[in-house]
């Protein structure tokens, strides 16, 4: 049988990566389940893993299986901030530890030729920039696609800007997420500009399936009267810890309600736990710590907040999809700022300052809601046609030459 392969950062625990793959399969299952006639899913990551206590996907080792791929099968680099990514960007967030991430960081800084040596050893594709795929190094009649990735490309290194456009160009169906990744190609092929499909969560997840995933002291804290829930990685906050904390308790103040502290990103390098852990050690009566959720309980927490605040972009977009008060954090992180600023409507589509973060109640207004709900509406219906074009590429006889495409 031909398979459906999603290629994704997934070998790690870190809520928007294990996600978009989910919710890709439940789409097809749900709106094309005729296509599970001709053909399977099978999820694949640099490195194998099993991330099934998190309720998340099984991924196999894409070296494993790039070489026994039937002709017709096709490959989806399934989205995220992987555009250019090296093996060694990705394998700083492989770590066990932030001991071990801050190791790998120095290795990577002062020791550079070694580090790089050593993570095309034991973290790596058949491929540089391991999720730009090169199709030579596929069996003939694999076809590759990219679904709304995110990145930039830096055309100051020719030779790597020449080795990824080509391989752009040769893909048989390319999206990209934000106008800040467009720019890089446009011109160049045809691109489809489409918002990032964890927005597909309201169509594919229902309240039954939920209310089985999550645990239910998790289902009633979340489902009491909205709070307010804040995220953050120690590493993207533009301030410091003591001003955050100082924030944190004057928006539980000023919101008379303890303020939830959601831990999103735990793979190393974004350690959003140790961070909410400290904040928590401070004010333990002003909030609530979370941790070791399941993709599914991070879901339901922001899906039943009075709004979301926080540095993760996955965050974001499912507050979003919800129709939810949303906030990104941090205007330096540009894929967060790009993202908001192209997909939702003022006064969310900007990113603040985490040192605001108290403030942000105040921008909120009842009369958002509805215009936040008709937003997610119109752009699940862009996802939607996003995802049918690449079924429409994927299901198609037009033969996918690999061979000259490297």
């Amino acid at each position: 049988m031909k398979k459906i392969v999603l290629f994704g950062a997934f070998d790690r625990y870190n809520y928007g990566d294990n996600l978009m793959p989910i919710v890709f399969q439940r789409y097809v299952s749900k709106y094309f389940p005729k296509v599970l006639d001709s053909y399977e899913f099978e999820f694949a990551a640099i490195s194998a893993s099993n991330l099934e206590n998190f309720h998340c996907e099984k991924s196999v080792k894409i070296n494993d299986i790039v070489d026994s791929l039937p002709a017709g099968s096709s490959i989806i680099v399934i989205g995220g901030e992987v555009l250019c990514a090296s093996n060694a960007d990705l394998m700083l967030h492989m770590q066990k530890s932030q001991i071990g991430h801050k190791v790998a960081v120095f290795c990577r800084k002062n020791l550079t030729k070694i580090f790089n040596l050593y993570a095309q050893f034991a973290y790596s594709t058949k491929w540089d920039y391991p999720f730009i795929i090169d199709k030579s190094c596929l069996p003939d009649g694999v076809k590759v696609l990219y679904n709304t990735i995110g990145g930039q490309v830096n055309p100051n290194n020719k030779h790597m800007y020449q080795k990824v456009m080509k391989r752009i160009i040769s893909a048989d169906y390319f999206s990209v997420r934000d106008s800040r990744t467009l720019t890089q190609t446009a011109g160049k092929r045809d691109v489809a500009l489409s918002p990032d499909s964890v927005f597909l969560l309201p169509a594919v997840v229902d309240d039954e399936f939920l209310k089985k995933q999550v645990k239910s002291s998790i289902y009633e804290l979340a489902s009491q009267s909205p709070k307010y829930v804040f995220q953050a990685a120690p590493a993207k906050i533009d301030c410091t810890v003591d001003a955050l904390i100082e924030q944190v308790q004057t928006l539980s103040d000023e919101t008379q309600s303890k303020v939830i502290l959601l831990p999103i990103g735990y793979a190393s390098g974004h350690d959003d736990l140790h961070l909410m852990q400290d904040i928590h050690e401070v004010l333990p009566d002003k909030t609530i710590l979370l941790s070791d959720l399941n993709v599914w309980e991070i879901l339901f927490v922001i899906k039943q907040a009075r709004a979301f605040m926080g540095t993760s972009l996955h965050g974001v977009i499912t507050a979003m999809a919800y129709g939810l008060p949303h906030f990104g954090l941090n205007i330096n992180i540009g894929k967060l700022n790009a993202f908001v600023a192209e997909w939702s409507i003022a006064p969310y589509n900007q990113s603040y300052s985490v040192a605001e973060l108290s403030k942000l109640p105040k921008l909120i207004k009842e009369d958002d809601l509805p215009d936040l709900t008709r937003n997610a509406s119109a752009i699940i219906q862009k996802v939607k046609a996003n995802n049918e074009a690449m079924i429409n590429v994927i299901t198609s006889d037009s033969p996918s030459k690999n061979k000259d495409a490297s």
